[in-house]
Order: structure tokens, then sequence, then C-alpha cells
């Protein structure tokens, strides 16, 4: 079934609410025809875009408002068993935790009670995480050949 937008109004993601039900409540008042997944990013850093984006990826620091991937050696064996894991078909490694999303399953259950045929759900893509998160040189690992594939490698595991 193609989609069709059909002029309806949605939302990007990233809402000031820090209560997820406020915030479910708020996308179904405003966009009822094609509700989108509420970020709280405002309650905690963990909803951050670039965060969930990454979720799970080893060597991820936050300094003050950037974020660092230290490249020593627990990193790269992160890596290694990150990779391990998708390999083997585990892309649990890479599941959003609660404290991430906390409006995610109250946002699907009200999806399935209303019993909408559309909604909408967004994660930064690799270029956006690229840019936001600097390596131990200082730049964005988007310019970096191996981080930038790494970025990309597990940015198709986020489940």
């Amino acid at each position: 079934m193609p989609f069709t937008a059909n002029a309806r109004a949605t939302g990007i993601g990233s809402l000031p609410h820090h209560d997820p039900a406020e915030a479910v409540d708020a996308v179904f008042r405003d966009c009822p025809h094609l509700p989108y997944w509420p970020q709280l990013p405002g309650a905690s850093r963990a909803e951050g875009m670039n965060e969930q984006a990454l979720v799970g990826l080893p060597g991820l620091r936050r300094e003050g408002k950037r974020l660092r991937l230290v490249q020593d050696d627990a990193f790269f064996e992160g890596v290694d068993r990150l990779l391990a894991a998708f390999d083997a078909g585990d892309d649990a490694v890479a599941a959003l935790p609660p404290d991430a999303a906390r409006a995610f399953e109250p946002f699907l259950d009200e999806v399935r009670r209303r019993g909408c045929p559309e909604a909408k759900g967004q994660v930064a893509g690799p270029v956006t995480v690229g840019m936001a998160v600097i390596g131990d040189d200082g730049n964005p690992i988007l310019y970096n050949d191996v981080l930038r594939d790494g970025d990309r490698e597990i940015g198709g595991h986020i489940t």
C-alpha cells in the first residue's frame, strides 16, 4: 500500500515535555492523523537523538555539550563484540533501553489502541551522528574513515 501524506500534519519528534504520558497526549491531540513518536531530550540526555542512535556503542562519552568517541583498547574490544553479535543476528544489543525512549512504549500502545494505520518514528542518521560526535583527534567522526564506516554499520542495527 503506497503512502500518501495528503497534507497531514506530523512532528519532528523532540518535545519539551518531561512526562511521557503528557507528551503522548500532546502528539495525539495535535497530530491525530499522523502521530509521531515523542522524544524527551529535556527530561534525559539519554533521549537525545545522537545518544539514541548510538545506544550500546563502546567508548561514547559526553563532554559538556559534545559527544566524544574514546578510541582505546576497551573501545576496539567492545566494537568487536558488538559486530560479532550483529553477525550472529543479535540486533538486541542495539535495542533502545527504556530510559533512552521513555515515551516509545506508551506511544506504541496508543497507536495500537486507536488502530492508527500509520505513525511516524525517527532516528538520527549517519551524517547527523557523524558530525555530532568527535573522535580522539577532535574532529567529527564523519571525517575518520574507520569510524565513519563503523557509524554506518552500527546505525543499521538500531532496533
